[in-house]
């Protein structure tokens, strides 16, 4: 199954001055065709397995680790045969404050799955 960003509907969604908080869930085998973010993005794979490929890399990311995508980065996402569950935490606020200005580090789509950030993350999703 193939299907664009733009055609996935949030199951549930938080929205702040500054933040949107979203919970997806994908079918197996769900495939997202080539897209770019208009936000810096941070997403918990809650459940599940999914690739992301940006131009020639690739990565995997399992249950409870998370990637983070700059705004406008083009890339797919391929979900695994048990689909996945997604919080994708989005920074909507103005331009002048975006997080990733000052993130040099973070100008490339990075994945961390340490156990100080799976804790908060899953600590985020149970408060969501």
């Amino acid at each position: 199954m193939i299907t664009s960003w733009g055609q996935r509907v949030a199951r549930r969604t938080r929205t702040t001055a500054r933040f949107r908080i979203a919970e997806y869930a994908h079918p197996p085998h769900c495939e997202i065709s080539l897209h770019a973010h208009a936000h810096p993005t941070l997403c918990l794979l809650v459940a599940g397995e999914y690739e992301t490929q940006i131009d020639r890399r690739s990565l995997v990311c399992g249950p409870q680790q998370v990637t983070f995508k700059p705004r406008g980065e083009l890339h797919t996402d391929r979900f695994g045969p048990a689909g996945g569950r997604c919080l994708v935490i989005s920074y909507v606020g103005p331009s002048t404050e975006v997080p990733e200005i000052q993130m040099a580090s973070l100008l490339t789509t990075s994945l961390v799955g340490t156990q100080r950030t799976q804790a908060l993350g899953m600590s985020l999703y149970a408060e969501f």
